[in-house]
């Protein structure tokens, strides 16, 4: 492990031997396997990604990564927009109840791992000291992040996942602009009553489909109409009659 600092934050970064080591067994307790032929994890998404069905899951339209906005996301004068502005920069960060809710837990510390999962077998044993398929820790801050998923040895391009140590939540998500977060009942609950309640993330979502996603394209390997709709059924929501069109 090595400490790297970067625009007022400390990382550390993990090779591949220690990521093994220190963090895959959580991530594996986490979700459900990519192999599993019901995994969310697919070219054509299927119904499960936590491995504890008891958690409590909502989605979001946004790069987990790099996710502030510059506009109200609720629209002008909507006072709901206030749980999601950071004052310093004045713009909009979606995981930000996620974040404020980790640290009143304690929770200072935020694993990044890339989602492309290394071959079974090396050549070189000694690669896995210096690999991509690393991981490198943040803290919970919308600004940290964004510097951690392009660091090595982790490089989050596209998909890729976020958690910590105690396993009680974990975000799949992409670059390209959605998210998935699970956890312990008693953290999301908290996650929803910083945001404004579980209506507000549902309608957040909705809004940024009508918005911002319903013209874009995404690139060829996400099929976007079972992702929309794969992230309506984790969430308990009911997908909009637009989500349906290819």
């Amino acid at each position: 492990m090595d400490v790297m600092y970067r625009s007022g934050h400390y990382h550390r970064r993990y090779s591949q031997r220690e990521t093994d080591r220190l963090f895959r067994p959580t991530l594996h307790g986490i979700f459900v396997p990519e192999d599993d032929p019901n995994s969310f994890v697919k070219r054509d998404p299927g119904p499960d990604l936590f491995q504890n069905r008891d958690w409590k899951i909502f989605a979001g339209l946004a790069d987990p990564w790099g996710g502030c906005v510059t506009n109200p996301p609720l629209g002008e004068n909507d006072p709901r927009n206030d749980h999601f502005l950071n004052p310093e920069s004045m713009e909009w960060e979606m995981l930000r109840p996620l974040f404020h809710a980790l640290v009143e837990q304690e929770i200072d510390e935020i694993i990044h791992m890339g989602g492309q999962l290394p071959e079974p077998e090396t050549d070189n044993p000694d690669s896995l000291d210096d690999s991509f398929f690393g991981a490198v820790t943040s803290p919970p801050l919308q600004d940290a992040t964004f510097f951690a998923y392009s660091q090595h040895p982790a490089f989050v391009i596209g998909e890729a996942y976020m958690f910590s140590r105690n396993g009680r939540w974990g975000i799949y998500g992409s670059t390209d602009g959605f998210f998935v977060c699970g956890g312990e009942p008693g953290l999301i609950d908290r996650v929803f009553q910083l945001a404004g309640g579980e209506d507000c993330l549902k309608e957040l979502f909705y809004r940024r489909f009508r918005t911002s996603n319903s013209n874009e394209l995404w690139r060829s390997m996400l099929p976007k109409t079972s992702i929309m709709l794969g992230m309506c059924k984790l969430s308990g929501w009911d997908p909009l009659p637009e989500m349906y069109d290819p």
